[in-house]
């Protein structure tokens, strides 16, 4: 009984184990990946941060523009 509850929980063990190494491996490799952002952040917030107020603030221009140019094409196809 015991020998079964110790080979149950040594298996729960080595499973944890194996999870936490994999969630160390996604943390390094994103962390890898916003490096350059971070670095960004850190030497110059107020640039990296204009620079995201104004590509966001441009997005919904372009998508209602969108409509406007598709309007046409099909009119013509009409």
């Amino acid at each position: 009984m015991v020998d079964v509850e110790n080979r149950q929980l040594k298996q729960q063990l080595s499973a944890a184990q194996q999870n936490s190494i994999n969630w160390q491996t996604r943390y390094r490799n994103l962390q890898n990946k916003v490096q350059p952002y971070l670095d960004a952040m850190r030497h110059a917030p107020e640039r990296v941060r204009n620079f995201f107020e104004n590509l966001l603030a441009q997005k919904p221009e372009r998508t209602a523009d969108a409509p406007s140019k598709a309007s046409p094409q099909k009119n013509a196809e009409l």
